[in-house]
């Protein structure tokens, strides 16, 4: 094996090193362009596994506890709504828009975030745990 070594470098050796570069950049295009088959276009990002509708576990998505994360980043809840964004596994979420006793929707002057560490321990259930360290637990409803 060390025989073989020594004779691809002693054929190489005369070789400036602009011509090596040229080779090693032709053979890199070559194989860049090398296909099997067709190519397929490119796809866009998995939708994140937060969206969809969860619930309480205790309250098996009965009741007014439901929080909704939908794919343009909103998030609905019961007489609250915002938006959220999700990087890794910190959640972020503001609250943008609250609703009175009287059924009319009040705009948050001063949003402020909250951030989150939220994990998936099965497909239909959801972990969130907040800075302070308080846990929800939540289930999957639709």
């Amino acid at each position: 094996m060390r025989v073989v070594d020594i004779a691809f470098a002693a054929r190489f050796q005369h070789r400036s090193p602009m011509r090596r570069l040229a080779g090693t950049l032709l053979l890199l295009t070559v194989s860049a362009c090398h296909t099997t088959g067709p190519v397929a276009p490119p796809q866009a990002p998995p939708p994140s596994p937060l969206i969809g509708t969860w619930g309480l576990e205790a309250d098996q998505c009965q009741g007014d506890n439901a929080l909704a994360f939908d794919s343009n980043g909103k998030w609905s809840a019961y007489r609250t709504g915002g938006n959220w964004r999700l990087d890794g596994t910190t959640l972020t979420i503001m609250t943008t828009s609250v609703e009175n006793d009287n059924g009319q929707t009040i705009t948050v002057a001063n949003p402020q975030d909250q951030r989150q560490q939220i994990s998936f321990p099965a497909n239909d259930r959801l972990v969130m745990v907040a800075k302070d360290g308080k846990t929800t637990r939540l289930k999957r409803c639709r």
